[in-house]
């Protein structure tokens, strides 16, 4: 059935689609660069199609688990050039003020449900290093 995205760890493509230059950008260094390559095939006229038949395990964080909040902070650093690339500056600007308000706010609250200093230590390293630009 057609979906709006896959995953990237587990995705096919056409042979017309691999013909995209450049297929993923490289300033993404985390995560969005599936979101974004799915966003320029979309663009292009291609669809994305989900088969339940296939079953694929992806672990997800795999190394980058122990380097919790360096990893959120290039998830944040990634996310912010998709919506500088992908949004108009309103939405852009929306979106910076929910990821420095909001969204720590939030992960914060659910390292402290769950009891763990730890976790909270590393949001707050991350969103540190991410609004230095570090």
């Amino acid at each position: 059935r057609y979906v709006d995205h896959v995953m990237g760890s587990f995705m096919l493509l056409r042979r017309e689609a691999i013909g995209l230059q450049p297929l993923f950008d490289e300033r993404f260094f985390l995560y969005p660069d599936d979101l974004d390559l799915r966003k320029r095939l979309h663009d292009a006229g291609f669809r994305s199609y989900f088969d339940a038949g296939v079953q694929v395990s992806h672990a997800g964080g795999g190394t980058s688990n122990q380097i919790r909040a360096r990893r959120l902070f290039y998830s944040l650093q990634s996310r912010q050039q998709y919506w500088k690339k992908h949004f108009s500056t309103a939405g852009y600007m929306w979106l910076q003020l929910c990821a420095i308000t909001l969204e720590p706010l939030a992960r914060i609250g659910q390292a402290i449900l769950k009891g763990s200093s730890a976790q909270v230590a590393e949001v707050l390293k991350a969103y540190r290093l991410w609004l230095l630009g570090k």
